[in-house]
């Protein structure tokens, strides 16, 4: 049994990029007749582009022998693009639930060590 992942190009580029700017306001207002404002902040409409369209597929793959012909599992994880990994989004963690149901079904022991 091993682990493998693939490098492949997507078709299309991401077009949620990460967001170019912050923009902050403000919003004032009067409570009891003395006046407040409450600033406030939020990420602009406008995304950077991102033409990397590399993205990697993890798997799980299992090669076996029955009645002498080689035959081959192979389970997929997840498939995650270049900007996840770069920026730090990617976590294995976030997949416990599908790799957990891969070792089971290839009778396989989990030892937990979160």
């Amino acid at each position: 049994m091993y682990c493998v992942i693939q490098e492949i190009e997507r078709k299309k580029p991401n077009k949620y990029g990460a967001s170019k700017e912050i923009t902050t306001g403000s919003l004032s207002f009067a409570i009891g007749g003395e006046p407040k404002t409450k600033y406030t902040w939020s990420y602009s409409n406008e995304r950077h582009e991102r033409p990397i369209r590399t993205a990697y597929k993890l798997s799980i793959h299992q090669s076996t022998r029955l009645s002498g012909k080689a035959t081959k599992f192979q389970n997929v994880i997840t498939t995650t693009d270049f900007y996840s990994i770069a920026e730090g989004w990617f976590n294995l963690y976030d997949h416990d639930k599908k790799i957990t149901e891969i070792a089971t079904k290839l009778k396989c022991r989990c030892k937990r060590s979160l």
